[in-house]
């Protein structure tokens, strides 16, 4: 049913539904639904003040653009901090480079300075 959705839970908690499958039986899921539960439940006030301005039919489509533009901040702020990332390494190599080039005049200077004395 649209929108899809997908929560992730902790992995040592999937591996134990996946240990326990071969008992099937209506709690199988029981501490994976408890966990959702509770991150669904802080928003519930939230959705229930936002849908009281709605009408039914404007909702589903009002949800799916409000998911459009979470997604496109979050890509934004993803790539903004990959671009950070990129630039204090360039900067670091840059720093690198300086000091090596550094150490080489340092080395020529001490040659020469040998090769006078």
């Amino acid at each position: 049913m649209p929108p899809t959705l997908q929560i992730d839970i902790p992995a040592d908690q999937a591996q134990r539904i996946l240990e326990k499958c071969h008992q099937l039986g209506p709690y199988i899921f029981r501490e994976a639904q408890v966990l959702v539960f509770s991150e669904l439940l802080r928003f519930w006030p939230e959705f229930q003040e936002f849908s009281s301005t709605v009408q039914d039919e404007q909702l589903l489509p009002l949800l799916q653009k409000k998911r459009i533009k979470l997604k496109n901040r979050e890509w934004r702020q993803r790539r903004k901090e990959e671009e950070d990332e990129r630039r204090a390494q360039e900067e670091q190599e840059r720093e690198l480079c300086g000091r090596e080039e550094e150490d080489e005049g340092d080395n020529e200077d001490d040659k020469q300075q040998e090769e006078t004395i």
